[in-house]
């Protein structure tokens, strides 16, 4: 069973908040790396136990891109990104 429009909001809003608090706590760049490495273990999760190359690949990408975002000091060095 889906979840309704209004729970989905709702949810979407906890997450928010929470991605907020996290930012706040380890700042932007810390956060897509370790997203990038939840990424890339799911990757490696898919490829292991569900031989699921397809899936993989974007879990791998996705992460590889997360870690690039986190990495280009042209975009996280600048204000109000760079953690303080």
């Amino acid at each position: 069973m889906s979840p309704t429009t209004d729970e989905s909001t709702g949810q979407v809003d906890r997450m928010a908040e929470t991605l907020e608090d996290l930012v706040d706590t380890y700042g932007l760049e810390d956060l897509l790396k370790a997203l990038g490495v939840t990424c890339r273990d799911k990757a490696e999760h898919l490829r292991t136990n569900w031989q699921d190359k397809d899936a993989s690949k974007c879990w791998e990408v996705a992460g590889n891109k997360l870690t690039k975002l986190a990495t280009t000091p042209a975009i996280l060095n600048t204000w109000p990104f760079r953690s303080f």
